[in-house]
């Protein structure tokens, strides 16, 4: 057994350019020069996936939080969607009973500032401009029309938006 070990050594150390005649010395220091190497590359592994485990568990952390930003979007998009229609609703109600001349009366004159600067950013079809929608939203706003299908594509778009806009800006970082 022991001398199946030494033809396996000797075999070794001949591959690796150490003769079989060379003195035990010789062999002894390339072996412990080779363990030396081994360990120091073990370490520097070790530290390397220490290194990636870390950046690893921050980036799913950032994304998690992302994601859950993304999800507090979507809700926050889907309850204003729902209060644009109750109020387009409501409009569409409300001009039913005015006359062709007050409605478009009531369209020209927006009572607040904020309304005013909202208005600079309706489509000229709308027919509909609310005070508390911001740009972002009032572009969205013709997709309460959508079937539910259509809605939740548009919200898989904007979310797929969202996710592209977060990697590039860590790209950026």
């Amino acid at each position: 057994m022991e001398d199946e070990e030494i033809q396996q050594i000797n075999k070794r150390l001949e591959s690796d350019g150490i003769e079989a005649s060379a003195s035990i010395e010789l062999k002894l220091r390339y072996v412990w020069r080779k363990l030396c190497q081994t360990e120091e590359q073990l370490q520097n592994n070790t530290q390397e996936i220490n290194d990636t485990n870390e950046r690893h568990f921050n980036e799913k952390s950032q994304l998690e939080d992302y994601l859950q930003h993304c999800q507090t979007l979507m809700n926050e998009f889907q309850e204003y969607t729902v209060e644009m229609a109750k109020a387009k609703q409501s409009n569409m109600n409300q001009q039913t009973r005015l006359s062709p001349h007050s409605m478009a009366k009531s369209e020209m004159t927006i009572s607040t500032p904020l309304a005013r600067n909202r208005s600079a950013f309706s489509s000229p079809s709308s027919s509909f401009s609310s005070p508390y929608i911001s740009p972002r939203e009032e572009k969205y706003r013709d997709i309460t029309n959508t079937s539910k299908s259509s809605m939740d594509s548009v919200l898989a778009n904007i979310k797929l938006e969202q996710v592209q806009c977060y990697n590039e800006e860590l790209k950026e970082k």
